[in-house]
């Protein structure tokens, strides 16, 4: 075995299988993506540790960070921005005051790129409109369920899951459309 096998073996190695349980199981239709993480042993910190990946990472991250997000809406062929509406305000101006847009946009890209799925949880204001949204990374996503229709996501540290639409989930390339793979 050459040097640059043993170097790359660890990388393309099966991972373990998550265990899953759930207080939803034995309630109907339930599906389960329990291992929703990369199955290679390579981790991100040591990916970027790769000049190439390192900068093809900062390079699309940046170009999406720079991109603007809005609200639109189609008017008999085109589209229209709704700078009035509570998510356009939460996407293009103040995600929440820890992050500029900038920032926001950046944190998608490097996810997307790095793990295939970005997570954030939205927050609501007393009128029930989005006033924020909080990033969960995905390394802390233990397991994706589809119970009943409805995905439910188990999030480390939190007793109970999230639901759907409670939580703005970016994919990358998916072969299921429920969770991205990298």
């Amino acid at each position: 075995m050459s040097i640059l096998d043993s170097a790359f073996s660890s990388m393309f190695a099966k991972s373990e299988q998550r265990a899953t349980s759930s207080i939803f199981e034995g309630f109907g239709s339930l599906v389960s993506f329990s291992n929703v993480h990369t199955p290679s042993k390579m981790k991100v910190r040591n990916a970027l540790k790769i000049s190439a990946v390192y900068n093809a990472v900062e390079q699309i991250s940046n170009d999406l960070a720079k991109t603007p997000f809005g609200v639109f809406r189609d008017v008999n062929g085109s589209k229209e921005r709704l700078r009035s509406h509570p998510a356009d305000r939460l996407i293009s101006l103040e995600p929440n005051y820890l992050m500029t847009p900038f920032v926001y946009k950046k944190l998608i890209g490097n996810s997307l790129l790095l793990r295939g799925n970005c997570l954030f949880k939205i927050y609501n204001d007393n009128r029930g409109f989005a006033a924020s949204c909080e990033y969960i990374p995905w390394d802390d996503v233990i397991d994706v369920k589809l119970i009943k229709g409805e995905l439910y996501y188990y999030i480390k540290g939190m007793k109970l899951p999230i639901m759907s639409n409670e939580v703005l989930h970016f994919k990358q390339f998916s072969l299921n459309g429920i969770v991205g793979i990298s």
